[in-house]
């Protein structure tokens, strides 16, 4: 093993004696070298394992990313589904008590002729919500009768407000689930950030043009947002 040796010692020496003790030193440098190379090759090889095994976790990662947007598809799409006999009708004043709901939300029908039988209704109330008026929903027992409110709805526009007692103006829309209210939402921003053109709600679907003269898109996941908008925060 090399030692250190001091500049008076350096001196005494002789020229064979100062070879030896330059292999000497070369010899540990090499040795040392070979060390370095031992662990560096250790590191590299676990390295690789480490780029190996992530390589397999990301794998498995967007799978399970993958899996659960589709399972998150498919409950939205049954979520969805469930509500396709349940309407929102905003707009009705609260001077319309909770006693003559049903019975006013039976004039609004009358007056854009989709007539419905009281008994085919199941339930109307008001939602709870800080804008006022507050929205009613109306669950009907036939999804034919939803149908054809939907089909009728634009009648609204010519009705005599008079004839339903109110003079404000009163929208009927399809009652979206709670992930396609998010998604409503986030269109809406999207809109108002002038990154599309229009988004509207068709058989429970929100769909969406990017300017006026695109195709329609379907959203039914906020992945597809990202998809169609990578430069927008959605």
């Amino acid at each position: 093993m090399a030692t250190h040796i001091d500049d008076a010692s350096l001196k005494a020496m002789n020229k064979s004696q100062l070879i030896n003790i330059i292999r000497d030193y070369e010899s540990k440098l090499n040795d040392d070298f070979d060390d370095m190379k031992s662990n560096l090759e250790k590191l590299n090889a676990k390295l690789d394992k480490l780029e190996s095994d992530n390589k397999i976790v990301s794998n498995i990662n967007s799978k399970l990313v993958n899996r659960t947007i589709s399972l998150e598809r498919r409950i939205m799409h049954m979520e969805q589904y469930s509500r396709k006999e349940c309407l929102e009708l905003s707009g009705i004043p609260d001077s319309v008590t909770d006693n003559n709901l049903e019975e006013f939300t039976l004039k609004i029908f009358d007056a854009i002729d989709a007539p419905v039988c009281a008994t085919n209704i199941e339930s109307c109330h008001r939602l709870f919500s800080y804008q006022k008026p507050n929205k009613v929903i109306v669950k009907l027992s036939r999804r034919k009768d939803a149908e054809n409110i939907m089909s009728n709805k634009n009648k609204l526009r010519t009705v005599d407000k008079e004839t339903i007692g109110v003079n404000t103006p009163i929208y009927i829309n399809e009652s979206l689930c709670r992930a396609n209210k998010v998604l409503w939402s986030k269109c809406r921003r999207l809109k108002n950030e002038k990154f599309l053109h229009a988004f509207w709600v068709t058989n429970g679907s929100i769909k969406l043009k990017v300017n006026e003269n695109s195709t329609a898109n379907k959203i039914e996941h906020h992945e597809d947002l990202r998809h169609l908008f990578p430069n927008a925060d959605v």
